[in-house]
């Protein structure tokens, strides 16, 4: 979104914001679900 109007491709489909992409490195050997669950209680208490 750009000075409030959505930036579209040329078939009006509404293109990704690459600048606000996230993403999180968790170690292989460690279960996602667990992970995420230590990272929502560390975030959001």
């Amino acid at each position: 979104m750009m000075n409030g109007e959505f930036i579209t491709d040329k078939k009006g489909n509404p293109k990704p914001d690459s600048k606000k992409r996230d993403y999180e490195r968790v170690p292989l050997e460690q279960d996602i679900d667990e992970y995420l669950r230590k990272r929502s209680k560390t975030t959001f208490t």
